[in-house]
């Protein structure tokens, strides 16, 4: 058929046709001859996919209408009516596999697109199977789908497509949203706009690629009512469901109908997506838990679809009982009994034959597809096999490389086709067949032996490398699979690494790190030469930039501490420098900087290494908690100008962490008593944040400007920016920034002799900093909860554990947060009726000594007036 073709067009039997009419336009060109037949065969020539398809699933030539279901179609019907009337809504369908979610779908679209005068439009995003591991990969396919992108198409080709439609969607203000959605699809963008993603951390990236997609998806409901549908949600990635999570209350503002379907797999990723619909949407939320059908209903579905005369009882309720209600089952029974003549069409209905005796039913769904699989001739079973390694999509170009033989194939294809295995499901820019159900392709890939498994992806991975070398890199997580199941180590860990350091430039960290222990599995029986080995530690280091938000800290250290072994082994500065860096990253990250004594060596080896080869990628973060660590011990003048080395340094790599040392250092100046230096670093810490589009990061920046406010006396004005800070940190989620912001709000209440708004933001503060396992601001929120008491009234028992602080704060050698609870147990004793006041000396006269150490000017003047009070 490919060489009767015209060129740029697609012909397909009149057998294919039959099964793909419902789905594709086209026109009768009668009988063709073809190579390899003596007879014209019946051809049709394929012109594009219909605006409003049918449904992939069903027997040709038999129908039953929806048995079962009309509870849920009507529910659907009321939401598909309330979109029709400008009003967003939103449903989930749940149900097992084969179970009816797709054919319900069907016949709600049907419904949703018949002609009215209020047509309402049809776009579907499906999970592939693989899809947890694609970052970004549902809302990828949602913006594909939206804007009408072509899946087959060159990235050149995409590219200048996304841009037509941008520009045709967005008008003037095209250009923003382009280069998001550009970056979200991995397409080429120019330098001086790809630039601008490299500062953003994960969140902001996230905000850029949802905010393009909300636009899109306003620019869409502008047109109309529409029905979004997210299928087989439970292969969502993380990171799309972090996205679409934030784009579901869209749906109560616009005339959109929103539909989830997933089976019930809770321990999925993609389950959490259900979790956010119920919580978005609550009571609103129509939910659809599809059940197997009854025994009547069932009966019913096999009447409907065959009138069989002559069926033996024993067959029928055989086919009632193994189908166990499924009625995809149903329908695959049918087939069989079709297919070997145990059931036979006569006239205008269908008997039973002679040999329908012989008949048995398959146990399980799984061996009864098998069963169907295995009638097919032997070549065509071959070429379904290996149409199943490719996945449920199958484009028929690249299956036609691995089996080395084009006319076969297409023969194969229509075999398989006939038999109802596959369908045809796109002609441009290539051919594709899809598997008629997941369940099919899955029963297909298990049928293998391992080692066919084995040789066929190497062989698919091998032909997708060789089609596009180009765009290798941009399939390198589908490559990654392949090679990995193929055994290849090699080009395995070389995708798979690849894949997950794309996945963190995107920051999808949840991928990246799933992606890279893949990697690191493959890496454990390579051997142990010099290329084995450095790429084992690259692979560590990279593993442990995607687990800071996803792993522990034991993890990570374990990763490392085997990665630093063999980097000493290996005699490679540079990576034994990052290793040690990310070791000190990843400690800090974990715990809050409150272990800096004991990350001391490592941050030494590291600054040492990246001094000595002038690289900053090393001595980046190893120099800010150096300088802080500085601060830590007292030597507050030395650090300063070792901190703002380290965040023009930062400023290169990660914006974000930028801002926070920057932060960190606008405090610091406060407290030596610099007001003009602190509000000039804080002002860089927010331009830094503002320009990371970190959420987090503009939280520390309204954090940080508390603080300073607080230290310069300006009480209200810190309350305030405190009370911001708490607010976002709540939304986002972070307790420990959230304890932070609660703990300076309540010192600031404090300092105005507010008890009571003082004891509730450090309640708050306390409760927050021992959830997230913060000691240092636990520490500090228990000594002010307890003056806040002692000022609202409380008598002496208020002082009980000061002494327990206090130990603590010196076993941490923290010599600030030591002057600043016996500051406070000297308040407080001094505040009693019976309180003793040589003692309330003594801890005063002690704060002031270490204050004056420390040289921090404002919190000495503070202690000195209180310690002039005592007499």
């Amino acid at each position: 058929m490919q060489t009767a073709a015209r060129p740029g067009t697609v012909l397909v039997t009149g057998e294919t046709w039959r099964h793909s009419l419902g789905t594709f336009e086209g026109n009768a060109l009668g009988g063709v001859l073809v190579k390899g037949r003596s007879e014209p065969v019946d051809a049709w020539e394929v012109h594009g996919r219909r605006d409003r398809p049918g449904s992939g699933r069903g027997l040709v030539g038999l129908t039953s209408a929806m048995v079962g279901r009309d509870e849920e179609l009507e529910r659907l019907r009321a939401l598909v009516s309330a979109v029709r009337a400008g009003r967003g809504r939103a449903a989930v369908v749940i149900g097992e596999p084969g179970v009816g979610k797709s054919r319900l779908l069907a016949e709600l679209r049907a419904v949703a697109t018949e002609d009215t005068d209020a047509t309402v439009r049809w776009l579907e995003a499906r999970c592939a199977s693989y899809g947890e591991n694609v970052p970004y990969g549902v809302v990828g396919e949602l913006v594909m789908a939206s804007l009408g992108l072509t899946t087959g198409a060159t990235l050149a080709e995409q590219g200048a497509s996304l841009e037509e439609r941008c520009r045709a969607f967005f008008g003037d203000a095209w250009r923003e949203p382009y280069a998001s959605l550009a970056h979200l699809l991995s397409l080429p963008l120019e330098p001086e706009l790809a630039e601008r993603f490299l500062p953003l951390s994960p969140d902001a990236l996230r905000v850029r690629y949802r905010e393009a997609t909300e636009l899109t998806m306003r620019a869409l409901a502008s047109s109309g009512p529409w029905v979004v549908v997210i299928e087989d949600a439970h292969w969502a990635d993380a990171s799309s469901v972090e996205v679409v999570s934030r784009l579901l209350p869209l749906a109560h503002e616009l005339p959109i109908l929103l539909v989830l379907t997933a089976r019930p797999e809770r321990a999925a990723v993609g389950w959490h997506l259900v979790e956010a619909a119920r919580e978005t949407f609550g009571d609103a939320l129509a939910e659809l838990a599809i059940s197997p059908l009854g025994p009547a209903e069932s009966r019913h579905l096999v009447g409907n679809l065959l009138e069989i005369e002559s069926l033996p009882e024993r067959l029928r309720g055989s086919i009632l009982e193994r189908s166990e209600g499924n009625p995809f089952f149903v329908e695959e029974l049918i087939r069989m009994l079709i297919e070997r003549g145990w059931v036979v069409r006569k006239g205008d209905h269908w008997v039973a034959s002679g040999s329908i005796r012989e008949a048995e039913v398959p146990d399980t769904l799984r061996g009864l597809l098998l069963a169907r699989i295995d009638r097919l001739p032997d070549e065509a079973r071959r070429v379904l096999r290996m149409a199943s390694v490719i996945g449920r999509d199958v484009p028929v170009r690249l299956l036609e490389v691995v089996t080395g033989d084009d006319v076969g194939t297409t023969r194969a294809l229509g075999m398989a086709e006939a038999a109802g295995l596959v369908r045809f499901a796109a002609a441009d820019p290539e051919p594709v067949y899809r598997f008629r159900h997941a369940l099919i392709q899955e029963a297909a890939y298990d049928s293998l032996l391992k080692s066919d498994r084995r040789r066929l992806h190497r062989q698919i991975g091998e032909a997708l490398e060789a089609r596009a070398p180009e765009e290798a890199e941009e399939q390198a997580a589908v490559l990654g699979l392949h090679f990995e199941r193929a055994g290849d180590a090699e080009r395995g860990v070389r995708y798979l690494h690849a894949a997950g350091r794309d996945a963190l430039r995107r920051r999808a960290t949840h991928e990246a790190r799933e992606l890279l222990d893949r990697a690191a599995r493959l890496l454990d029986d390579a051997p142990e030469t010099h290329e084995w080995e450095k790429r084992r530690i690259e692979v560590a280091i990279d593993r442990v930039a995607a687990g800071v938000v996803v792993a522990t800290l034991e993890e990570d250290l374990a990763i490392l501490a085997d990665a630093l072994a063999r980097a000493e082994r290996l005699g490679d500065e540079r990576l034994l420098g990052m290793v040690l860096a990310r070791g000190a990253g990843a400690r800090a990250v974990h715990n809050q900087l409150s272990d800096l004594t004991g990350m001391r060596d490592a941050i030494s080896r590291a600054r040492e290494i990246g001094q000595r080869l002038n690289d900053p990628e090393i001595l980046a973060i190893p120099q800010a908690l150096y300088g802080v660590a500085l601060i830590r011990e007292g030597h507050r003048r030395e650090a300063v100008p070792v901190l703002e080395e380290a965040i023009d340094l930062l400023e290169r790599f990660v914006v974000n962490e930028a801002s926070f040392y920057a932060g960190e250092l606008a405090i610091f100046h406060a407290e030596l008593g610099d007001f003009a230096a602190a509000e000039a670093v804080s002002r860089r810490a927010r331009a830094l944040a503002e320009l990371s589009g970190d959420p987090k990061a503009l939280t520390d920046a309204d954090i940080f400007d508390a603080f300073i406010l607080g230290i310069q006396g300006r009480h209200e004005e810190a309350t305030a920016a405190a009370r911001r800070g708490a607010v976002a940190a709540d939304e986002l989620g972070l307790l420990y920034c959230k304890s932070v912001a609660c703990w300076v709000a309540g010192e600031n209440e404090l300092a105005m002799e507010r008890s009571a708004p003082a004891i509730e933001w450090l309640e708050q503060a306390n409760e927050l900093a021992a959830r997230s396992q913060a000691p240092a601001i636990e520490r500090l929120t228990a000594a002010s909860l307890s003056s806040a008491r002692v000022l609202g009234g409380a008598g002496a028992a208020a002082l009980e554990g000061m002494d327990v602080l206090l130990e603590q704060a010196r076993a941490a050698d923290d010599p600030l947060h030591e002057a600043m609870i016996l500051l406070r147990r000297g308040q407080m004793t001094a505040a009693l009726p019976d309180g003793d006041r040589t003692e309330a000396r003594a801890d005063v006269a002690a704060a002031i000594a270490i204050m004056t150490r420390l040289e921090t000017r404002p919190y000495l003047e503070q202690a000195e007036r209180l310690y002039r009070t005592l007499g």
